[in-house]
């Protein structure tokens, strides 16, 4: 199948509007005339994805993050960016990211799909398009639990080793929000619809206290912690819609260990 069939039935999917307009997503590099049978997927563009991905034999990188988000001006190997646009140049490589536009379409969905949330609704509709699309979604669960044990709900739902937890464990909690990845920027959304708990990744310890004066709870599971569900969700999307496509994801390891 050529790269652009494969292309035009993802963007059908997944139109690429749907980004937030900071976004860069879409076809960063690479032939669109190029044959592709197999892909490989990761969350990120990094030396060992890279690796892998060419011992794999693949003909495209498909990531969420995008590998370029600024302007280039020089590609001359001196930083890790530029060498793995060569890298990828050379191996005759696609390169093609998902990211907004998946997160609105798709990632706060299944996220709070997951986690078992009733009445689902998005968080923050922001920039988006459609009143119900958005980043992040709210919802019930079906009974009250503690904070404690909606933690380990989160920790179980994305197979986690550890999370942070902002408010007391014992307080009873069921109007949840999730925005898997950087979410701080929902925080202001979560409280004005009412959630109790928000459920998200990269918060710093000052946002967490805005929150908790505000009465809003926060269990920290990381970016890359609540992200990663896009790669089987991919995988699975792919597998169903492109039977000639071999497919495969990059291992789910966290960039990091707690000790």
């Amino acid at each position: 199948m050529k790269a652009r069939e494969f292309i035009s039935r993802l963007e059908e999917d997944y139109p690429l509007e749907y980004a937030l307009e900071w976004d860069n997503v879409g076809l960063l590099l690479g032939n669109r005339e190029k044959e592709i049978r197999k892909i490989y997927i990761a969350l990120d563009v990094t030396k060992e994805v890279l690796r892998a991905a060419i011992a794999s034999g693949a003909d495209m990188v498909l990531t969420h993050h995008p590998l370029m988000m600024k302007p280039i001006r020089r590609i001359t190997g001196g930083c890790f960016l530029t060498r793995a646009i060569m890298e990828l140049l050379q191996q005759d490589m696609l390169c093609y990211a998902m990211h907004t536009n998946y997160d609105v379409l798709r990632m706060g969905k299944l996220a709070s799909a997951m986690l078992g949330l009733e009445d689902a609704k998005p968080l923050d509709c922001g920039e988006c398009r459609e009143e119900n699309l958005g980043i992040g979604e709210i919802g019930t669960l079906a009974e009250p639990i503690t904070l404690q044990n909606c933690a380990k709900l989160v920790k179980d739902t994305f197979a986690l080793n550890d999370i942070k937890i902002f408010g007391d464990v014992n307080q009873q909690v069921q109007r949840i929000a999730v925005v898997p990845g950087s979410g701080k920027s929902t925080i202001r959304s979560a409280v004005a619809k009412g959630a109790e708990v928000l459920i998200t990744g990269d918060i710093g310890h000052h946002d967490a206290l805005d929150a908790l004066e505000e009465n809003l709870m926060i269990i920290d599971a990381g970016h890359y912690g609540t992200e990663h569900i896009f790669l089987a969700d991919m995988k699975a999307y792919v597998n169903e819609h492109f039977a000639k496509i071999q497919v495969e994801t990059h291992p789910i390891t966290q960039p990091f260990c707690t000790i």
